[in-house]
């Protein structure tokens, strides 16, 4: 029976008895009536807020055609005619649409998502009846009762996005008279918690507006599909139509009048423009007192007074640390949404508020000053509660770095955070906007309302006056800021070494340093009364103590075992940790004031290293002793002058902790078998890394005079003649995760040039000789299959660091001739650290990563933005060579070897597994690569590698691997009263923006593979249709195949799976077939998610429409994707939450 049909019906059961009939009288009602706002266009100098109601919005019209109205329904009362009430009718209502807005970033949907409703609720309430009979219009809303309400879903035509200008319509029973009607959308697939019954359960009005919804994850700012609610009004502004019949069975609106869906969140866009001359590289946001949740009906705001109006039944939360920016057109862009929050500020910005140079809209940051004894040099001051905005209001923190060269040519490198109250704080027709106490004393932020930012980065200057001259014009603005004289060296998170010079004159005048850390910050300026023991700088202690994470090494001081001193032109071969004397005996004797004794080594006769407090302390001594041999005489190219330079090779260590800088003076690196060294140690911590990875860059710097902390303590300026910045690790695990002990992260940058697999000139055959079998080879464990390399289980016939590596160099990333492979890339990441020369098991800290692995970096590259395997090649410089339109392809070798086929099995180290990172993660054999045609390319020669370390582990168990980030699970699941059997996939150790919302029983957007808006992302928990004694089980159709084309573009309407369950986008499926291999056989898989690649040149999206690769699909244990369209099975998914993930 159709769905009209079930209306007629219901009616007609309802069917009271007639009245009197009466003349007719016609009554038109406007089809296309919308409720439009005009656009209102805000430019400001630093902030551009544009502001309109929703043009995403769906405006939802009830409407009739123009008809007559039968004798039935009308009486003649006085001037007017009246409508009987209570007699059963069926209202058309229509769903239509505004025009569509472009999508900037991953964290806005699309139009199309935007637009799409996938569950209507609609309500009709009636008023109570006067002694008379009549309708009390004047009723209050717990006089208001529900007349009739209803559910809509797919099955009722809904769940297609609805397309401009074609309105959708359902139809709605319900009776005559004066009645007041209510529209939810997407009740549930919304933004939280608000249930089906919860809305069926409504009696009232005064009900359904006290119903609210609470975010089901507190900390997250995106959407999948969008809580929307709206309700009929007159074109007179009124919340009361009247319904009569039109027909035998239809109803209809005497008053011209629109009914509109609006979204219960707000939307936001920051654009981060950059200055002419300026960089600005954004690093992360955090998005600071989101709402927990919103009433589903806004109230109306007072202007004075606490927030009474807005829901905060579920608290105000922080987001994570997000970094999801989209570079378009010279712009950072990064968008979110978030619940209404209107609150009144703290106290009003006024006249009298401006004491300092400055803007009344700067005010709005303005935090007290709260009097310390300050923990770094020149701060007076802590900062506290913001003084003019209200503790609840949503501000956004935007992390970054700015570079630009200043008036003097100096470089100036600054890590900045800026403070931003969101509100509508600007104006176009507002010339000072920046001084309008009206505008700068808003912070409301409006449901169904798009705010844009554009931040425009333009220079630190007024940090550096904040600083200097104890001015905080701007208290949004704050950051480390160094103005470089000389060289700012970036180093990824592994071990690294450089060389660089410093000036005599410059030591001479005292040198001092600075650093920031994740654990501590701070300055040690150098007296040139030489107040300690005849040197400038103090012996150090604990209250800043994470500075000895670069050691140094003075090449004409270092004699070498042949009695030469290393030349000034190369960097020095680690000696060895026992080189260096950090202190930390007993844990209570700081290190030695200008370094530890020297010693002897098997690669040295005569060295020592020094942290960056010894040894500006010794070059003093030593620059101004004229019998110094340690600086040479050099010409300047720059001043046209020789001066004076010492050379030094700085050895800075992995960013990684195994104890605590706060808390112990020093602890040796692991693998190093002296005192204070090892696992088991007191004070050694090997769960760290959680307070680490994905963060900032530590840096140190070596300063010149001039260098301080503001008053605050919240930004300095380092004027530095030499800075090393170094990169976290990066990981898509949670630190936050309170039981995750272990884990794995990635470098960001490679060093070398692309690389063969088996070195030039080297036979396959030798190559593979160089292997032990004594571990397994596998798809998980990437460092056993690297241990493989040094026979590990062995202590004779071990490799040796100067076999493999350029030890004594100018280049710190040199391979040796034959050994020039991805294989043995890795061990540049790695440390000779007890200086021996032999690479013991324990000194391979960072490995190729297995095909696995990669998988993963894949799967959790949303949480990894600096660290993605789609990157271009560099030369021999460093410089990255663009990717054209002749070479698109970046194959990624793995340590995982290839089986080959039945027919020609290989499972050797030279023919490895190999990601095809232009797909993203399809996966192949080395050898296919090498032999792959393609549009414009032919066999693939040099391939990329990622170098991996295990974070939390012992280096003593070489079996040990890392936690896995999946949790198996079995489950059954009711739908309809028929049951299903599931295998579950839990994702929940991973970074919450790896995690999608959650879709409900709905089917994913339309998505591709690097998806913008996120949609190719796995929920916390993913449920499959699985049998373990079956691999039929949940696979269909259950006879034959289905088109890919189908799957990916109309699964909305021809559902290949029952409902409650849908096909997986491509990131699922990688999960599935690496969790549960088993189940994934015997049939080729498809997933929803489409090559973003296609017409394109992009790897082999090139070709004939037969040939064209379209959509990812995984057979015979490998990702691929198919030729044309093709066809396969859908092993069947739902998301198994309603969702703590997103973000």
């Amino acid at each position: 029976m159709s769905f009209s049909m079930n209306v007629k019906n219901e009616i007609l059961s309802l069917q009271s008895e007639k009245t009197e009939k009466i003349s007719l009288l016609s009554s038109y009602v406007r089809n296309n009536a919308v409720i439009t706002t005009d656009s209102i266009l805000i430019n400001t100098e630093n902030i551009e807020i544009s502001k309109y109601i929703y043009n995403l919005f769906i405006a939802m019209i009830v409407s009739a055609l123009a008809v007559s109205c039968t004798d039935d329904e009308l009486v003649k009362g006085g001037d007017k005619y009246e409508v009987v009430p209570d007699i059963p009718v069926a209202l058309s209502l229509k769903i239509k649409v505004a025009d569509q807005m472009e999508v900037q970033t991953r964290l806005a949907q699309s139009d199309e998502t935007e637009r799409t409703v996938n569950k209507l609720f609609v309500i009709a309430f009636k008023p109570s009846k006067q002694s008379d009979g009549a309708e009390n219009a004047d009723a209050s809303d717990d006089e208001w009762s529900v007349d009739n309400s209803a559910f809509y879903d797919t099955e009722d035509g809904l769940g297609n996005p609805i397309e401009v200008g074609k309105p959708q319509s359902v139809e709605f029973s319900m009776t005559t008279g004066l009645r007041r009607i209510y529209v939810v959308g997407n009740p549930q697939s919304g933004v939280g918690t608000l249930s089906d019954d919860e809305l069926k359960n409504v009696k009232t009005i005064a009900a359904l507006k006290a119903l609210y919804s609470k975010l089901s994850d507190n900390l997250s700012v995106e959407r999948v599909y969008f809580l929307m609610t709206g309700q009929a009004i007159t074109k007179e502004k009124s919340e009361i139509v009247t319904v009569y019949k039109s027909g035998d069975h239809q109803g209809a609106i005497r008053e011209d009048y629109t009914m509109a869906l609006n979204h219960v969140d707000a939307r936001i866009t920051f654009n981060i423009i950059p200055a002419v001359g300026v960089t600005f590289e954004p690093e992360a946001y955090r998005v600071i007192n989101i709402p927990g949740g919103t009433y589903l009906f806004s109230r109306e705001k007072q202007n004075s007074g606490d927030n009474t109006w807005d829901y905060d039944g579920a608290g105000y939360a922080p987001s994570n640390r997000l970094s999801d920016f989209t570079e378009k057109d010279g712009k950072s862009i990064f968008e979110f949404y978030i619940c209404e929050n209107r609150q009144n500020p703290k106290q009003k910005i006024s006249t009298e508020s401006l004491l300092e140079e400055g803007t009344y809209y700067a005010l709005r940051e303005k935090q007290e000053k709260k009097l310390i004894t300050g923990t770094v040099e020149g701060q007076k001051y802590e900062n506290g509660e913001y003084v003019y905005a209200n503790a609840k209001s949503t501000y956004v923190e935007l992390e970054g770095t700015i570079t630009y060269k200043d008036d003097d040519g100096s470089e100036v490198y600054a890590k900045t955070t800026y403070t931003i109250h969101l509100g509508n704080t600007g104006n176009s027709n507002t010339a000072d906007w920046l001084n309008d106490l009206e505008l700068v004393n808003n912070y409301d932020t409006e449901r169904n309302t798009h705010y844009t930012y554009n931040v425009k980065v333009q220079s630190v200057d007024q940090i550096i006056v904040e600083v200097e001259d104890s001015k905080e014009v701007n208290p949004g603005a704050e950051g480390d800021v160094i103005v470089a004289q000389g060289t700012v060296k970036t180093m990824d998170s592994h071990y690294g070494r450089l060389l660089l010079t410093l000036r005599k004159e410059d030591i001479q005048k005292g040198l001092s340093w600075s650093v920031t850390t994740p654990f501590q910050r701070g300055m040690k300026v150098f007296d040139t009364k030489l107040p300690y023991d005849g040197y400038g700088l103090p012996q150090t202690d604990l209250s800043l103590n994470d500075y000895k994470w670069v050691k140094f090494l003075v090449n004409k001081e270092c004699r070498l075992a042949n009695g030469n001193y290393v030349p000034t032109n190369v960097m020095a071969k680690y000696p060895g940790e026992q080189a260096y004397d950090g202190g930390g005996k007993n844990n209570s004797e700081a290190a030695p004031i200008a370094g530890g004794e020297y010693i002897e080594t098997q690669f040295y006769g005569h060295v020592r290293l020094y942290d960056i407090n010894q040894l500006l302390n010794f070059l003093h001594v030593e620059a101004n002793n004229g019998n110094s041999d340690i600086f040479e005489r050099r010409w300047n190219s720059e001043t046209f002058e020789y001066e004076d330079v010492v050379t030094i090779t700085a050895y800075v260590d992995e960013y990684i902790y195994v104890y605590d800088p706060r808390m112990i003076y020093y602890r040796q690196a692991a693998s190093v078998g002296l005192p204070g060294s090892g696992d088991g140690i007191e004070g050694v911590n090997l769960e760290l890394w959680k307070e680490t990875v994905n963060g900032e860059n530590r840096m140190l710097n070596f300063c010149v005079e001039g260098s301080k902390y503001s008053e605050d303590g919240e930004s300095s300026v380092a004027r530095s003649v030499y800075s090393i910045a170094q990169n976290p690790v990066y990981t898509f695990y949670n630190p936050k995760h309170a039981d995750l002990k272990t884990a794995w992260g990635t470098e960001a940058m490679m060093e070398t040039k692309f690389l063969p697999i088996v070195p030039d000139g080297v036979s396959d055959e030798d190559f593979n000789s160089r292997f032990s079998g004594q571990n397994p080879n596998g798809m998980e464990n990437g460092r056993l299959n690297m241990l493989n390399l040094i026979n590990a289980r062995q202590t004779v016939n071990q490799l040796h660091w100067t076999d493999v590596l350029g030890v004594v160099t100018d280049v710190d990333h040199q391979l040796n001739s034959g050994y020039e492979s991805i294989w043995y890339a890795c061990l540049l990441r790695n440390r000779d650290l007890d200086g021996d020369d032999v690479i013991d098991a324990d000194e391979i800290r960072w490995y190729l990563a297995s095909v696995d692995q990669l998988t993963d970096l894949w799967i959790g590259e949303t949480a990894i933005p600096k660290a993605k395997l789609y990157m271009n090649d560099i030369d021999a410089s460093g410089v990255e060579i663009p990717i054209e339109n002749g070479e698109t392809r970046v194959h990624v070798a793995s340590s995982s070897y290839h089986p080959g086929t039945t027919d020609k099995p290989t499972n050797k180290p030279s023919d490895p597994w190999v990601i095809w990172a232009e797909e993203s993660a399809s996966r192949g054999s080395a050898s296919y690569s090498q032999t792959a045609p393609g549009e414009h390319f032919t066999g693939i020669k040099n391939f990329s590698y990622r170098c991996i370390r295990n974070l939390g582990l012992s280096l003593k168990d070489i079996d040990a691997v890392p936690e896995d980030y999946v949790t198996k699970g079995s489950s059954t699941h009711i739908i309809g009263g028929v049951t299903y059997k599931e295998k579950t996939i839990d994702i929940n150790p991973m970074i919450d923006n790896t995690i999608r919302p959650s879709v409900g029983t709905e089917v994913l957007p339309t998505n591709t593979e690097r998806d913008i808006s996120g949609n190719n992302r796995p929920p916390l928990t993913l449920a499959i249709l699985a049998d373990e004694g079956d691999i039929s089980y949940g696979v269909y159709p259950e006879e034959g195949s289905i088109g890919a084309e189908r799957v990916a573009k109309y699964e909305r309407v021809d559902r290949p799976c029952p409902i409650g369950y849908r096909a997986p986008n491509q990131r699922e499926l990688m999960l599935m077939y690496t969790t549960y291999p088993d189940l994934m056989t015997g049939f080729t898989y498809l997933t929803n998610t489409t090559f973003s690649g296609r017409n394109t040149d992009i790897g082999q999206g090139v070709g004939s429409t037969t040939n064209r690769k379209e959509a990812f699909a995984y057979t015979s244990g490998t990702l691929q994707l198919t030729t044309g369209w093709g066809s396969g099975k859908v092993r069947c998914v739902r998301d198994a939450t309603n969702n703590l993930g997103g973000n």
